[in-house]
């Protein structure tokens, strides 16, 4: 079995093992994303994708909570003065992320969330169709992520957030190594059909 198999086993275990706990919810979530990716000179958050998978969370407390996500994310960057092309990049997703609820009305609360990911390379093509190039081997395969963002919740089941996600590492696997990292804002829903009564 593949590292990137092992990996992604792991956190499907450790999303389908939170269920055990009463004070967990588990759901899906849907995304648009706008990306760009710092270094290939294209610059400005051009490319529009979308992220979609599921997630579970833990709560400490009552304003303090755990939150795992599993996910698909399409982005990559886009040129759009010379048309000359874009990379699109498909991701497997796997942010820990720390959440803080810092007001409370009632069934409405916002929250601070944030923490690292990483993220698992599936395909990265250049080019616009039909005459795509497949450059996946130029690409690291894993790459570290750092997310922060806001999220506001009406009751347990429904969440509407936004998120500001950054690369860590450079996304470029050979030399010559010029530095590209992707940076992406996320803004999307949450719904929780496992939670606590």
């Amino acid at each position: 079995m593949s590292s990137f198999m092992k990996s992604l086993a792991l956190g499907m275990w450790l999303l389908a093992h939170g269920l055990a706990f009463s004070q967990v919810g588990a759901g899906l979530w849907l995304s648009g994303v706008a990306s760009q990716i710092d270094g290939d000179s294209w610059g400005g958050y051009e490319k529009v994708g979308f992220g979609v998978g599921g997630f579970a969370w833990y709560n400490f407390s009552e304003k303090v909570g755990l939150q795992t996500e599993i996910s698909f994310g399409h982005r990559g960057s886009r040129e759009v003065v010379e048309g000359f092309g874009q990379y699109a990049l498909n991701f497997i997703d796997v942010p820990v992320l720390l959440r803080y609820r810092f007001w409370q009305a009632g069934n409405l609360g916002v929250s601070l969330e944030t923490g690292p990911g990483v993220s698992f390379l599936l395909s990265a093509r250049n080019g616009f169709k039909p005459n795509q190039v497949d450059n996946t081997e130029f690409f690291s395969r894993y790459n570290a992520e750092a997310h922060l963002g806001l999220s506001g919740n009406f009751g347990s089941a429904f969440t509407i957030f936004m998120r500001w996600s950054m690369g860590l590492n450079n996304l470029w696997a050979f030399t010559p190594r010029p530095w590209m990292t992707i940076h992406y804002f996320s803004l999307g829903v949450r719904v929780g059909f496992i939670h606590p009564d």
